[in-house]
This record gives C-alpha cells, structure tokens and sequence, in this order.
C-alpha cells in the first residue's frame, strides 16, 4: 500500500501488518512530492499527481525518472 503524505512531501509505502518500509521524497523540499493523487503502473513504477511540480515519474526505488505538465496557479 502506498500512500501521498502532502503535508510532508512524502510518498510512504506500508507493509501488510501497517509497517513503514519506505519513505520517499526530500524533507528539505517537501514541495516536490506533495501530490493529490497517485498511481503505480505493472512495473512497480509511481506516478504522482503533485501540487507544486506537474507530474512526476518515480522508480520503484524512488528516483525520478520523469515529469511533465505544468501546474495551475
């Protein structure tokens, strides 16, 4: 299960018993991942419906691979 914690910029993945087994995302620009939405693709690759960066493209592992889009204002 993955989850988008917009107010910290995080994108966290839980385990079956509710553990955390990963957190994504840079606290010193929380901005980045701050998403309203997001999606995983057959691949185990994230995308990211964010407020402040169009959309994102994450790896697995949690390294951007791709963006596009712009945001509204």
């Amino acid at each position: 299960l993955y989850f988008a914690d917009s107010f910290a910029g995080a994108v966290v993945k839980l385990g079956p018993d509710g553990s955390e087994l990963a957190r994504l995302g840079d606290p010193a620009q929380p901005q980045r991942l701050a998403a309203g939405a997001l999606d995983l693709d057959r691949q185990g690759n994230i995308y990211l419906a964010t407020y402040a960066s169009g959309v994102l493209k994450l790896a697995p592992g949690g390294q951007e691979i791709g963006a596009g889009g712009s945001t509204v204002t």
